[in-house]
């Protein structure tokens, strides 16, 4: 067995390995982070499967450092944005991976097939958006509160969630991705005197830190730089801004608005993937894994670049389905396909409040792997998403 796992570690090219049973991929690939003292990304088919991994990984390998980036839990261009909870997982890891050496020892980042081809802001932006304070030292109160809005922290009278920040005369409360707990700075003047954790539900003190370091709470920064690119962006893509468009003027104000980050490329020169962050890393994928990494390399290879081109860089799922499913639609009967792909794409209005929609988003992302990667005909592809989608909700 022994001989066996360092086999696997040391594996060089594509190897797979059949009969492991659920939770025993989590363990191999932890592993091989630990013989090799390396980073190794293990690459799950879904959040669940995901959350499984997580946890065996803990189990067998307490002593690793295992990091978890999931993907957004929102249908492309919907008018929220992720949970604050899971892009503060998301920008807690792409920070760990930034501030890793080419001597780091080993570490385990667990993710989806969803996750891995999503695009992310880029390294440069990670890097340099933090801010560091110690408990005792003189702190900038305004630097630090100019910190929080340029870094879309959410002003809020209580502190409750991740993202969010309150200022009560000499203390500021604020909870910071990574943290798992929310934060209490309380100051004399210029002086930081104290840092305590306190929890969020009481709001009683659980306990202090001496130092803290700050990252940003969303992908979508509102610094002036990326303000000014986004308004730019924005009326290139979609032409002269009208009265009335809540997201453009908040955005310009300033102003956190629900679901900006659907337009990430908008505030960002250009965007990258988790392998620039990760470098030259193993890669254990769970299940289904010459599927999964089919799609995988045509998802961030050039081929697929018109697709995150013509959607905005970010989430080519929906529009992307309905521009290859365009000969099938346009046949009289079935232009509710149209119509669907192409509101959700542009408002985010599908999904009935009966429908699961993390079954119907799965069903639709297959269609359009199945369409663009396998060559497989629309018709074809969609009655495949429709049946599963089916199985998986009794309908």
């Amino acid at each position: 067995m022994v001989e066996r796992l360092t086999a696997i570690a040391r594996a060089p090219g594509r190897l797979t390995v059949s009969g492991a049973p659920e939770g025993y991929d989590a363990y191999v690939a932890a592993e091989a982070a630990k013989r090799e003292q390396k980073l190794v990304l293990f690459v799950a088919a879904d959040d669940s499967r995901a959350a499984a991994a997580l946890e065996a990984a803990r189990f067998f390998a307490p002593e690793l450092q295992v990091l978890y980036f999931p993907a957004w839990d929102c249908l492309p261009y919907d008018r929220v944005g992720p949970r604050s909870d899971i892009e503060s997982r998301r920008l807690a890891t792409l920070s760990a991976l930034v501030a890793r050496s080419e001597k780091a020892g080993p570490a385990l980042v667990i993710t989806t097939i969803n996750a891995l081809v999503q695009r992310v802001p880029p390294r440069a932006f990670i890097a340099g958006a933090s801010f560091l304070a110690k408990a005792g030292t003189r702190v900038d109160r305004d630097a630090l509160l100019k910190f929080l809005t340029r870094n879309a922290y959410s002003s809020t009278g209580t502190v409750r969630e991740p993202g969010e920040f309150a200022l009560r005369g000499g203390i500021i409360d604020l909870w910071p991705p990574g943290s798992e707990e929310p934060l209490r700075l309380d100051f004399f003047g210029d002086e930081l005197e104290t840092i305590r954790r306190f929890d969020a539900e009481s709001q009683l003190t659980i306990g202090t830190e001496e130092r803290i370091a700050l990252l940003p709470a969303s992908e979508t920064p509102l610094d002036p730089d990326s303000i000014s690119r986004f308004r730019t962006g924005y009326v290139a893509a979609f032409g002269a801004v009208t009265d009335g468009d809540p997201l453009y003027e908040a955005i310009s104000a300033g102003r956190k608005h629900a679901g900006q980050e659907h337009w990430l490329p908008l505030f960002h020169k250009h965007l990258e993937t988790l392998f620039d962050y990760a470098g030259r890393v193993q890669v254990f994928l769970s299940q289904n894994a010459e599927e999964a990494g089919k799609f995988v390399d045509f998802m961030l290879g050039s081929e697929s670049e018109p697709i995150w081109v013509t959607v905005g860089g970010q989430s080519p799922l929906m529009a992307s389905t309905a521009a290859a499913v365009k000969s099938y639609v346009d046949q009289p009967g079935n232009g509710y396909i149209r119509v669907a792909s192409e509101g959700s794409s542009k408002y985010g209005w599908l999904t009935p409040i009966e429908f699961n929609v993390g079954g119907y988003r799965q069903a639709l992302a297959k269609a359009t792997q199945r369409i663009l990667v396998d060559g497989v005909a629309v018709k074809a592809a969609l009655e495949e998403a429709e049946q599963r989608f089916n199985r998986q909700n009794n309908r």
